[in-house]
């Protein structure tokens, strides 16, 4: 896995305000669970390993910046939550 790409996708729901990220790279490391990538921009950015298989023809879009991406060799997402100790 080491040297293939990743996207990851990232929702954070922040006492019911939503906010969505999404990070993209080359996988530069593998260990304890964790996966990490090094950005086009050369910022490291490290997640969980529960990554899927996904297919490096696909194009991908960006919805923060629209920019096109492709030759994705895996994707994630992850749901974060915070509600202050109330429930949801």
């Amino acid at each position: 896995m080491i040297g293939k790409s990743i996207l990851v996708g990232i929702t954070y729901d922040i006492d019911g305000k939503i906010r969505r990220e999404q990070h993209y790279g080359t996988i530069t490391r593998i260990q304890n669970g964790t996966l990490t990538f090094k950005e086009p921009d050369g910022k490291e950015f490290t997640v969980m390993d529960k990554i899927e298989a996904a297919d490096p023809e696909n194009i991908y879009t960006l919805k923060s910046t629209g920019e096109k991406v492709s030759g994705i060799d895996y994707t994630c997402c992850f749901y974060v939550t915070k509600n202050n100790g109330r429930r949801k």
